[in-house]
């Protein structure tokens, strides 16, 4: 009895150890990814005036016509960034 329930813990302290360097690894793809676009993401403790509020940042985003997609992308490129702090993308 002593043995399986040894087993168990083993297995628990196993899975959590496998959890945690799945999200190491998925926290260094991320900054990987943001060094290769030049993005810096600020981090925030939620108490400050940087975090994100969708009911300020939705009103921003323009309606969609399904007659004219393209107007909509063009201006989401448009809006996007300004939202979200980071660069345009591809444009000079």
């Amino acid at each position: 009895m002593k043995l399986e329930a040894g087993k168990e813990e083993r297995a628990h302290e196993l899975l959590a150890w496998k959890e945690r360097a799945e999200e190491r690894r998925f926290q260094l793809e991320l900054l990987t990814k943001q060094a290769e676009l030049g993005i810096t993401l600020r981090p925030t403790d939620g108490t400050g005036s940087d975090t994100f509020d969708i009911t300020k940042q939705s009103r921003l985003v323009p309606s969609f016509d399904e007659n004219d997609p393209e107007e909509f992308f063009l201006q989401f490129e448009k809006t996007a960034p300004h939202c979200l702090g980071i660069p345009n993308i591809g444009q000079s």
